[in-house]
């Protein structure tokens, strides 16, 4: 076993794990999403979601739908802003608007519209005004208007009026709760409201918010004086740290995070995360990534992520994410290169230089701590190190120790990437810089320059020494360094390898230190040095964790033992897993990291399980690998519309599944053969994060490629049975469910069983045709040659009684007419069988095409007939041979002489002498042998070498004297 994978393992068993304290550093990962973005009102008042996962928001311009994919706005019917909805189990959304209310349904085709509940409402009432809340109750469904609530139970409407202003509906448990401002808190009690005894004190106030605190308490907020509980028939107030805050921030709306953290929306002040404790986790408002601090309503989806919906907007906050950012320099977005934990503080390098932060398990969100610049650190920052409990810094300007917020220069040269200490020698440091290394004694607890090492005069950012004291320099463009260091002497031995050395190329070398081993990454692959052979060998251990082709830009070690990588496909963690007796290695990657690291200086710092700081563009982030572990990886793959084309027209239809439909497979006209698929994944942070899997059953066996495009589309199917089917996956992640949508496409019309037994009909009565037509044209042709011949007889007799001489004389000259008029009569009634026998091959090859796709037996039984009859007919005419036979007899034997005195000649060369040999002109020629003109014109040209005729001799005389 080679040594990283026994250390790994070793590792596992003897090293304890390091936890540190939750912390939370830095703000959740937030997306916007402007007006523009969604296409819809600026205004969105209420949050839901369905079982498939799709989202859907009341809008100041109808219901808003987004998938994670697409937006999609739907209209109430009066063009209303829609003020609230809730998601029934039955596909229902049920929404509420000025003066209309109802529910969006799923047609059978999938596609939602709308039905007002309007009309169920008595006649004449019209007091109905707002519908601000809806909440649902196993099968009832409330609706709350300015002074109403409307029960929709069972396809049917119950109203209660109130003689005051409601201010608030919510739900604790299955307990439905009105707010009546003049009163306090109303229960519904299974048929009417009732008074909820000891909530008198709300009156005059405004309920904001109300939910199960525990299985005793209900927490109820108000707008402008803060929380309060509900126990026992009692009210009593929630005194929190930041009560004050609260009441004058105006709590919008309250919902249940997880079992120990609730999300606070506010007006004026963002959102809050609070403990149940009272503890705050985060603040979030304008200055840390909200659009706007006005939040109107809060969700919590299935992934325990939040929902905004804003006064302009709305923000997604992946607070269930194990990432948070980190921007240490505030506005200035600064890039991240170093980050380091030294004495009590974090310090984070930037492009704008040092800044520093006390380094606790928990951050008061409503006192941040600010961080502090580091003065005098100005400028870019390549590099910190802790060595031996003193923390050296890397920088632009030269080499500096860092002591609380002050810092010391310790070297005259500028440009210093990094620092090593020599573990051959107690007090020597080597630091790599712009032009080389610099070597540094320790004494008195300080750290002070010595020199400039000769021998090597290269940039030497990437530096790592090995446990046999070796010192190896990684050039990214030219290649490997390894450097004796003899501290006693301070000199340097320097030995330079590249490509003959065993690397596969000169350029993207890197060296990492892993369990003190000296590991090196190439364009292709992970190397390790050979003593024995003093070349690069392949790392067969990391090269089958990470691929023998992937370029791996960074490795780092843990004090865990786990090995962090960067690479250019992906960024993880091979983490070590403890399964008892076994131990094994795990590869995670993390997809969210992609495109956020800063090209050629990717940084990782695993501080412990909870804090693992990557240095991005802008930046930092930090990774809680423990929260990792525990989150929701669940994800729907939802197939959402059907877009269909014909030559009439296009339609769009959604996914049946989404209606009460029957499963039976759809069937459409051949003449609608072009079908494009449109699917999402219930996944809703960062863009191109999502890929999707899909094949066409009925077209396709395999699964295609995985891909971000979220839509296929197929044209020209023919007829046949298909089901579409798509699955999706974060990338490197668990695949999700399979959606699929089954539909058939008819044969069209000149496939249908009437149309074949048609077709079936018409060849028969067409083979016969052909086959009767030419024998009787044949016989009659025949029959007028043999009367030609008695007449001819009759006026010989007559020319013979005159003189025998003249008799002789006239006899051969009719003789000699007769033969040339029986040769054409002959070969015209030959060329006809001809014609006639590959009319019948090529009706005979149809026909057997058309028999093998044919599926009732009766109707193949009765086409096989038809090919016999055919087979029988093509038989007894020998067409070409009777023409030849013919041919010879009036040409005296003319196509054997070709055969004997040319045998290079093909059957096609002897029909055209024969054709020429009847002086018979190009145009005639071309349809008798299936050619073109110009092909007749080639094939004399070819006769005409084959016959080795000069250009002075005419082809059809040469012929004509064989």
């Amino acid at each position: 076993m080679n040594r990283i994978l026994t250390f790994f393992l070793l590792l596992s068993i003897v090293a304890a794990p390091v936890h540190g304290q939750e912390n939370n550093l830095g703000t959740p990962f937030i997306r916007n999403f402007s007006k523009k973005a969604y296409h819809g009102g600026t205004q969105n008042w209420d949050i839901g979601q369905n079982d498939r996962g799709v989202m859907y928001f009341a809008n100041n311009e109808g219901l808003l739908i987004f998938d994670g994919e697409r937006w999609d706005l739907l209209p109430l019917s009066n063009r209303t802003i829609v003020r609230s909805l809730a998601v029934g189990e039955n596909g229902r959304i049920y929404v509420g608007g000025q003066n209309e209310f109802g529910y969006f349904e799923p047609s059978q085709n999938g596609i939602l519209f709308y039905t007002s509940l309007m009309s169920l409402l008595p006649k004449d009432y019209n007091n109905l005004e707002d519908v601000w809340k809806i909440k649902i109750r196993n099968d009832d469904v409330f609706f709350m208007g300015g002074s109403q609530i409307i029960r929709f139970h069972n396809e049917q409407l119950k109203l209660f009026e109130f003689d005051n202003l409601l201010t608030f509906m919510g739900m604790a448990g299955d307990e439905v709760f009105v707010h009546d401002q003049s009163k306090g808190l109303l229960k519904f009690d299974g048929k009417t409201f009732s008074m909820a005894p000891g909530t008198e004190d709300l009156a005059g106030n405004e309920v904001t918010g109300l939910l199960a605190f525990d299985e005793k308490k209900i927490l109820v907020s108000t707008l402008k004086d803060g929380f309060f509980f509900y126990e026992n028939q009692e009210l009593s107030r929630w005194n929190i740290k930041e009560d004050l805050f609260f009441k004058n921030s105006r709590i919008y709306g309250i919902t249940r995070l997880d079992d120990n953290k609730i999300a606070i929306a506010t007006t004026l002040d963002g959102l809050v995360v609070l403990k149940n404790s009272g503890e705050a986790v985060y603040h979030l408002h304008r200055k840390n990534g909200l659009q706007n601090n006005n939040v109107l309503s809060v969700f919590v989806d299935r992934q325990k992520n939040l929902w905004l919906g804003l006064a302009n907007g709305l923000d997604f906050i992946e607070i269930g994410s194990p990432f948070s950012s980190i921007l240490p320099d505030g506005d200035l977005e600064g890039t991240g290169y170093a980050v380091q934990v030294d004495n009590g503080k974090i310090f984070f390098g930037t492009n704008n230089g040092l800044y520093a932060l006390p380094w606790k398990g928990y951050y008061d969100p409503f006192n941040p701590p600010e961080f502090e610049f580091v003065n005098g650190t100005q400028g870019q920052v390549w590099g910190l190190n802790n060595i031996n409990g003193q923390l050296l810094l890397g920088h632009q300007d030269g080499a500096f120790e860092i002591k609380g917020n002050q810092i010391r220069r310790i070297a005259p040269r500028n440009g210093v990437w990094k620092f090593v200490k020599d573990n051959t020698s107690d007090n020597t440091i080597i630091s790599g810089t712009y032009t080389g290394l610099q070597l540094f004694r320790k004494e008195n607890n300080t750290i002070s320059f010595e020199k400039n090492l000769e021998g090597l005069n290269e940039s030497s950012r990437i530096l790592i020494q090995d446990d046999n004291g070796v010192f190896w320099m990684a050039h990214p463009y030219k290649g490997i360094y390894k450097i004796i260091v003899d501290a006693e002497k301070a000199t340097q031995e320097v030995k330079f390898y590249s490509v003959e050395s065993g690397l596969p190329s000169e350029i993207f070398n890197h060296v990492f230190a892993i369990n003190g081993e000296a590991v090196f990454v190439s364009e292709y692959g992970v190397y390790q040095y050979d003593s024995n052979t003093d070349k690069f060998v392949a790392y067969e251990a990391f090269n089958k964790l990470l691929g023998e082709k992937n370029r791996v830009i960074r490795l780092v070690e843990d004090r865990s033992g786990n090995i962090w990588f960067i690479s250019e496909q992906e960024i993880g963690v091979l983490k070590i897993e403890d399964k008892g007796v076994e131990k094994s290695i795990r590869k995670i990657i993390f997809p969210e990291l992609r495109e956020k690291m800063v090209p050629g200086f990717e940084m990782i710092y695993p501080f412990d399980g909870n804090n693992v700081f990557f240095a991005s563009t802008k930046g930092f982030i930090r990774l809680d690998l423990e929260k990792w572990f525990n989150r929701d990886t669940s994800l729907t793959v939802n197939l959402d519309h059907i877009h269909v084309s014909e030559r009439h027209g296009d339609f769009t239809f959604g996914n049946p599944k989404a209606s009460n439909e029957e499963a039976t497979p759809r069937e459409f006209p051949f003449s609608v053969n072009s079908f494009r698929f449109e699917f999402s994944a219930s996944y809703f942070g960062e863009e191109d994060l999502v890929q999707y899997q899909y094949k066409l059953d009925g077209l396709e066996n395999d699964w295609s490629k995985w891909t971000n495009k979220p839509e296929k589309e197929y044209t020209n199917l023919g007829d046949g049975n298909y089901e579409f089917m798509v699955r999706s996956r974060i990338i490197g992640g668990q695949k999700s469910n399979i959606d699929s949508y089954a539909f058939s496409i008819a044969p069209p019309w000149y496939s249908s069983k009437w149309a074949i037994t048609m077709y079936s009909m018409l060849i028969l009565a067409g083979v016969f045709g052909l086959i009767l037509i030419p024998r009787r044209a044949y016989n009659k042709e025949k029959a007028i040659l043999v009367s030609e011949q008695e007449r001819i007889k009759e006026e010989h007799k007559q020319v013979v009684e005159e003189t025998e001489k003249e008799i002789i004389k006239l006899r051969n000259e009719k003789l000699r007419s007769e033969v040339e008029h029986q040769s054409q009569e002959l070969a015209s009634a030959a060329l006809h069988l001809v014609q006639k026998g590959e009319i019948l091959s090529k009706i005979k090859g149809e026909l057997e095409k058309f028999y093998k796709s044919l599926q009732d037996s009766e109707e193949r039984k009765t086409l096989k007939k038809v090919i016999r009859l055919i087979d029988q007919d093509i038989e007894l005419d020998n067409n070409w041979e009777q023409f030849s036979h013919h041919f010879d007899q009036v040409h005296h034997n003319f196509l054997k002489k070709l055969r004997v005195n040319f045998p290079q000649l093909t059957p096609k060369d002897h029909k055209l002498s024969a054709y020429l040999r009847m002086n018979l002109s190009t145009k005639e020629i071309a349809p008798l042998m299936n050619i073109s003109i110009r092909g007749v014109e080639i094939s004399r040209y070819r006769l005409r070498k084959k016959l080795n005729i000069d250009r002075n001799t005419n082809l059809v005389d040469f012929l004509l004297n064989i």
